[in-house]
């Protein structure tokens, strides 16, 4: 498999941010709450986690009901430690894959719900990406997605034309944790957003730009009072 940007940013990254995930600001209190207030009840459903990293909503989903999780992620060292987080719940399958191919593993109308949290970001075609959750969600199920907010990652644009879909790089410092990490992702505008989940054939159910929530501000006050005022994260919801 060639190597995605994703995989080529998180494989010498992945035991840093997973040792920082349940307590980051941006993940554990402002986009973790976020994604979670627009997930549909899941008890007793069969669930894609497309871009499972260390495993935290897989971990979730399982603790509140879900019948069965398929967990995906191109990175294998995200795998490892998803896997050591689950243990041995047999109602979870991991995968490798890449989401930017076609889902070969999965069946037609196969999930109740999608979901797929900041990971769309290392995807540059979202179109052929939507039409293969189409494909694999079940007529009523949900698709749930968060991503970097259009305006905010807009300030990282090297062309100043917002209308690009653009690869950017940023170098991410973990303190006392090593680094810094180059982490290499797209920006687009809300129209790449906003078209391929319909043009896929979902009915976009609903839009979020989410604000942190009162934790956050203990954690990073300064990005808290900024979060505030400003978007970072994006979320939508799309029903097929």
């Amino acid at each position: 498999m060639t190597k995605t940007i994703g995989q080529e940013s998180y494989e010498n990254f992945a035991l840093h941010y997973a040792a920082r995930r349940d307590t980051k600001a941006h993940n554990a209190y402002y986009e973790q709450p976020a994604m979670l207030s627009l997930l549909p009840p899941v008890v007793g459903k069969h669930i894609l986690d497309a871009g499972c990293g260390p495993g935290v909503y897989t971990e979730w989903l399982l603790r509140h009901g879900a019948a069965s999780v398929v967990a995906v992620d191109v990175t294998p060292q995200m795998l490892e430690i998803a896997q050591k987080r689950i243990g041995d719940d047999t109602r979870v399958e991991f995968r490798q894959a890449d989401l930017g191919q076609p889902l070969a593993f999965a069946q037609d109308a196969e999930f109740d719900l999608i979901i797929c949290p900041l990971v769309l970001d290392y995807i540059e075609d979202w179109g052929a990406t939507f039409k293969e959750f189409y494909r694999v969600l079940k007529s009523g199920g949900y698709f749930v997605y968060s991503a970097g907010h259009p305006q905010a990652d807009f300030r990282f644009s090297a062309s100043g034309d917002y209308f690009q879909t653009e690869l950017f790089e940023l170098l991410w410092r973990w303190d006392g944790q090593g680094g810094p990490f180059p982490i290499k992702s797209y920006r687009r505008p809300l129209q790449a957003m906003l078209n391929p989940m319909i043009e896929a054939g979902f009915v976009l159910d609903r839009i979020l730009e989410p604000q942190p929530i009162a934790e956050f501000q203990a954690a990073d006050p300064e990005d808290y009072e900024k979060l505030l005022r400003e978007p970072g994260f994006i979320l939508m919801r799309g029903r097929k």
